[in-house]
């Protein structure tokens, strides 16, 4: 650390002399480690979302646009303005339904975090190092502020990853640009006030929810560049009666919110997704793909489904049994289900507009019901679990549950998972060469630069 954290200075105060001083050469191995992977498992996903429609969208008015060609566009050739390039590539990253996040946070941190700070760096010319550095601030800031504020702020109708967002990318976009602890707090001060996204987008199905992230990270990076040209935020943005927090949660946020910064590291308290679908639906598809492979089960030859789970899971995700949107049916658990007891699979690949209109699918979807259990949703945050019953035709009827879906710290998607997924995200897009050059640069990220790693994404 540049600069000592003091308790007079206030709570952005002590996160932005906590982000300008992380020595990217000082991080535990095993934080440097689960920065590679957030940044690889990030990259992979977007380049997976990068043709989809939404993201084209985006990129289409974006190059109209055009402007100044500071940073790169994740998948292809093109280069913009760094808010610019960090907004396209957030969206890529949030296509999919795939990015990593947080359970007490409930939000996405690397979404908003890793294109901001790839933006940046890629104008700051930054060190792999400072870069790692940037990443792991992020997702400090992130999960801190998020923890601190929810679950009011979800209640209330807020997507956390958008209105939290601003801030770690912020954080990210100070740290790599090489602010000072007095320029990053005006940086996180500006931010505070640029925050967006309701949960509404979920409503009707439409592919809107990654423009959240997008302008998360877009106003992350513009903060710190104003910041770094003079322009001056709140110092205490966070905290008092017209501050961040209280306004957005009903939450006045106390000194736990910055406390054993440098001791612990909330990067390595992240979940890794393992299904293209909303979190919530995950603790279920678990227990179904396994209990499609254990007992051999045909979709036919499944009678009913039945869901316990906890009221948030069933308040986003088990309303609908016959979306139609693909976005509509990664929030659908009976549609999830359907996918994964008649297809075995609940990856990016099996959410389909052909899938939609499977009759199969919509009739297994049909037989699902769900319903919120008290034990499991008193212990919500802590424990997202599902209890699932299935009764077969031949009269069996099999039971199973879990408290946490896998890829959570206490669960953990192993490397294999991940490099797994990194492929089948990246490579139908990029080839094996270009796929397997890109996860070795991201694997040795320490010894080169971010210019340097954008290079391998265009």
């Amino acid at each position: 650390m540049t600069e000592t954290i003091s308790r007079t200075q206030t709570l952005t105060q002590q996160l932005a002399t906590y982000a300008a001083g992380l020595d990217g050469g000082a991080l535990p191995p095993q934080v440097l480690a689960q920065a590679k992977w957030a940044v690889l498992d990030l990259l992979g996903v977007a380049i997976g979302g990068a043709d989809l429609p939404f993201a084209q969208t985006v990129r289409g008015y974006l190059a109209e646009l055009g402007g100044k060609p500071e940073a790169t566009v994740i998948g292809c050739a093109d280069r913009l303005p760094a808010p610019s390039a960090a907004l396209l590539n957030a969206v890529c990253g949030h296509t999919l339904d795939m990015d990593d996040g947080h359970r007490y946070a409930n939000g996405h941190p690397g979404v908003v975090t890793i294109p901001a700070a790839l933006a940046a760096g890629e104008v700051a010319d930054a060190s792999g190092r400072d870069l790692l550095a940037a990443v792991v601030a992020g997702y400090e800031v992130f999960v801190r502020v998020a923890t601190a504020i929810n679950p009011a702020h979800l209640r209330r109708g807020f997507h956390t990853t958008g209105t939290v967002g601003p801030l770690a990318a912020a954080a990210a976009a100070g740290r790599v640009l090489g602010l000072d602890a007095a320029r990053l707090a005006h940086a996180l001060g500006i931010a505070a006030v640029q925050f967006g996204g309701l949960l509404i987008v979920l409503n009707d199905g439409a592919p809107l929810k990654p423009l959240h992230p997008g302008k998360a990270a877009a106003a992350g990076v513009l903060s710190a560049a104003l910041a770094a040209r003079g322009a001056e935020g709140p110092r205490a943005a966070l905290e008092g009666a017209d501050g961040y927090c209280t306004a957005l949660a009903g939450v006045a946020p106390d000194e736990r919110l910055a406390a054993d910064l440098g001791q612990r590291f909330a990067i390595r308290e992240i979940y890794f997704k393992l299904y293209a679908a909303c979190r919530h639906t995950h603790p279920a598809l678990d227990l179904a793909l396994d209990l499609r492979l254990r007992h051999a089960l045909r979709a036919a030859e499944i009678d009913a489904i039945h869901v316990a789970t906890y009221a948030v899971a069933d308040k986003l995700t088990g309303r609908t049994c016959a979306p139609e949107t693909v976005s509509a049916a990664k929030f659908s658990l009976p549609f999830s289900l359907a996918l994964a007891f008649a297809r075995g699979s609940a990856g990016a690949a099996a959410y389909t507009p052909a899938s939609l209109a499977d009759e199969e699918l919509r009739a297994l979807a049909r037989r699902v019901t769900i319903e919120v259990d008290a034990a499991l949703d008193a212990r919500y945050p802590g424990v997202r679990g599902a209890a699932l019953t299935v009764h077969t035709t031949d009269g069996r009827v099999l039971r199973v549950s879990t408290e946490l879906p896998r890829g959570e710290p206490e669960l953990p998607a192993t490397p294999d998972d991940l490099t797994a997924k990194f492929f089948d995200n990246a490579q139908p897009r990029l080839g094996r060469q270009r796929a397997q050059a890109l996860y070795d640069g991201v694997q040795r990220l320490e010894a080169i630069g971010a210019r340097d790693l954008a290079a391998l994404l265009r």
